[in-house]
């Protein structure tokens, strides 16, 4: 059914036909290298149906324009979030160092404070170009931000005829992805092959199956989970205790949060949870015993 879809395709679009042509493989690889040697930043957008080999694209030209730079970079799991928040944090925590991070789109934050991750990690894309921090994104469907290039995954391919008594990965050689310019002309396409750390892509994998699995437990947010992390920073914060205990009034204490916190993607609904979680937490704090003095009077 997929080959037909594609014979269909390319029937039905003189574009695709055109595009089909034009293997525009070592070009792409040469963009990569100029990018990395000369420290500037690379966003990409990656997107395809589900099991068209997105995970193997992405990894592998991650490997690719790492390997370019000087010394050669690696990417770790670590580098690999399915967040926003996380991405922005990672993000954060580099400060402008090369390097580069990947966004799986797989599931969409929700609920409250989702609002605010987007208008963040949209500012974050249009600044961390000068910051030389790249950022891949993959998702199964097209994703609508300012990139650089844009990739949708066009054909699998073995170098025999499928097996399907084994294992695809065993036989999954390389994938053809259509590639897009930052104006959405089709360019025409690019091969990529598997990627070679695949210990990496087994943890990328997990990571992904364990976070799918945590949000739909939770409904599909996890903004809970940065509001505790806040929270906890501001706890082990010695100069924020001053402020907080010294203020007054809720406003002041939203305040004094905020300007321990530096820069940070809470709303002014979620600031105030914040403050509530802190005073509950120090109220049920347990308070130091007072020192009973045994003196003995004279009789």
């Amino acid at each position: 059914m997929r080959k037909e879809e594609l014979r269909i395709r390319k029937i039905y679009s003189q574009t695709h036909r055109q595009a089909l042509k034009k293997d525009w493989t070592d070009k792409f690889n040469q963009e990569l290298k100029i990018i990395a040697r000369s420290n500037q930043n690379l966003i990409l957008v990656i997107y395809g149906k589900q099991g068209s080999g997105k995970s193997y694209v992405l990894l592998f030209i991650a490997e690719k324009f790492l390997s370019f730079f000087q010394p050669p970079m690696k990417l770790t799991v670590d580098d690999c979030h399915f967040s926003n928040i996380d991405l922005l944090e990672s993000i954060e925590k580099k400060k402008g160092h090369p390097g580069l991070d990947i966004k799986d789109e797989q599931i969409q934050t929700v609920g409250l404070g989702s609002q605010a991750e987007r208008m963040a990690l949209e500012n974050v894309i249009m600044t961390v170009r000068g910051q030389k921090q790249s950022i891949f994104f993959s998702a199964p469907h097209f994703v609508g931000i300012d990139c650089h290039y844009t990739l949708k995954t066009w054909e699998m391919g073995a170098l025999e005829p499928w097996d399907w008594n084994k294992p695809i990965e065993q036989q999954w050689v390389f994938t053809k992805s259509l590639i897009y310019s930052s104006d959405g002309d089709l360019l025409g396409y690019i091969v990529t092959k598997t990627p070679k750390d695949m210990e990496l892509l087994k943890k990328y994998e997990e990571k992904k199956d364990q976070f799918i699995t945590r949000t739909r437990a939770q409904g599909g947010s996890m903004r809970y989970m940065y509001i505790l992390r806040k929270a906890k920073e501001l706890m082990n914060n010695p100069e924020f205790l001053e402020d907080f205990n010294s203020a007054t009034n809720k406003k002041l204490k939203a305040f004094f949060c905020t300007k321990h916190m530096g820069s940070s993607m809470l709303t002014i609904a979620e600031t105030g949870i914040l403050v509530d979680y802190i005073q509950n937490q120090m109220k049920r704090a347990p308070k130091p015993k007072k020192l009973k003095l045994n003196i003995k009077r004279k009789t």
